[in-house]
Formats: C-alpha cells, sequence, structure tokens
C-alpha cells in the first residue's frame, strides 16, 4: 500500500487580505500530480471543510510550496478525511480563526488521535510558520518548491 507525504501547502492569495497573504491546506500528496487536499474553504462568514481529490496538483499557479508535516497510508486516507469533520469551524471571527488556524487544529487532532499508520511529525505552528516563511523565499526566487524536491 502506498505511503502519503503529509504536507502543509501554500497558496498566494494575489490580493490584499487584511490578516494572512497565504492559503493553508492540510494535503496528502502521493506524487506531485496525485493529492487528496483537505481545508477551509470560504471567507470569515462562510467557513467550510471541504476535502478535495486533485490530479494536477502542482499546476496549480498560486501554489508556492509546503512544508512536510507527516505521512498517511493509502488505506488511511478516507479515515484522515472523516476525522477531519471534528475540526471546529469558528466563523465570524478573522482575526482569532482561519485556514492557518484550521490546518494546525487538524494537525493537532490527527497527532491526539494516534491512529495506526497516521504519523504527525509536525503540529507546531511556530515550526511550520518557520519552514513555510523559507519555502515562500524559495518560490519567490524560482528555486524548487517542495514538491518538486520530493519528486524531481
Amino acid at each position: 500500500m502506498a505511503t502519503y507525504h503529509l504536507i502543509v501547502a501554500q497558496y498566494d492569495l494575489q490580493r490584499s487580505h487584511k490578516y494572512r497573504n497565504e492559503h493553508w491546506s492540510l494535503v496528502a500528496l502521493k506524487n506531485k500530480d496525485e493529492a487528496h487536499i483537505f481545508q477551509l474553504f470560504g471567507n470569515a462568514d462562510t467557513f467550510v471543510y471541504l476535502p478535495s481529490q486533485h490530479a494536477s496538483f502542482h499546476t496549480s499557479e498560486n501554489l508556492c510550496g509546503g512544508c512536510v508535516v507527516g505521512s498517511v497510508e493509502e488505506g488511511k486516507i478516507d479515515w484522515v478525511r472523516e476525522k477531519l469533520r471534528e475540526v471546529e469551524v469558528i466563523r465570524y471571527k478573522p482575526g482569532e480563526f482561519d485556514c492557518q488556524t484550521w490546518v494546525i487544529h487538524a494537525l493537532r487532532l490527527l497527532k491526539d488521535a494516534e491512529e495506526e499508520s497516521v504519523n504527525i511529525l509536525e503540529a507546531s505552528d511556530r515550526k511550520i510558520r518557520e519552514e513555510l516563511i523559507k519555502e515562500r523565499e524559495r518560490w519567490e526566487l524560482g528555486e524548487d518548491t517542495l514538491e518538486e524536491r520530493l519528486f524531481p
């Protein structure tokens, strides 16, 4: 059974935003194309958990890299998708809750669940942010980003 890299992917918002410059999602990445994406979608007043599957992950123009936070066996993807429905979605608090805080809460939920074949290596907000800042710099300089380094 295949093992997927579990990453926090960041996307350039490409517009002025009061609180953030990047959208974050949690992604189970099989290769640079095949991905299961777990994310919060919408605005502060309409947020909803929206899992999806993509066949061309790395072609997103707004994707500006990511960082590895764990791994998940292929047979546990459905479990992860359903487990993440338990992450509380908070609306109407844009300075306190958004896609980035949702991802951190999602990682902590998965880590605390201690599910076999779901391995969370990193759930620290500070460490993830530090790595994503470095990754954003790589992207801005035209260097290889995470998906390109994982799957040359």
